[in-house]
């Protein structure tokens, strides 16, 4: 049975080993998109806040990760007034970009992902 199920196993790894696994998350409505973006947006805040305690960075990093929260949060503000205009589509471009900013900050402390 082993010997069976190992020739199964890498029949299927030979058939996909081309093949490219694309993962979609399908929204119901924009506001269900702009929370979603919302949660990532408070998420990485977190990871933020724990490497910075992690890696001290230098005051020229420092201002550098500043400036650029500075920006994020300006954009989170400005969603969360779409939000109460009830403006999802606005709110969610500004919530996108706002997680582009995070991912910034991320990404000059050397998180790739």
């Amino acid at each position: 049975m082993s010997k069976a199920k190992n020739t199964l196993i890498q029949a299927i790894i030979l058939i996909n080993k081309n093949r490219t696994i694309e993962y979609k998350l399908d929204f119901a409505n924009v506001a269900e998109e702009y929370e979603y973006e919302l949660r990532r947006y408070t998420s990485q805040k977190m990871l933020i806040q724990l490497a910075i305690r992690e890696q001290q960075p230098g005051p020229g990093k420092t201002a550098k990760i500043d400036q650029t929260l500075a920006i994020a949060d300006a954009l989170h503000e400005e969603a969360q007034s779409h939000v109460q205009s009830e403006q999802y589509r606005e709110a969610l471009n500004s919530q996108e970009m706002a997680v582009g900013k995070l991912n910034s900050v991320l990404r000059l402390m050397g998180y790739f992902f």
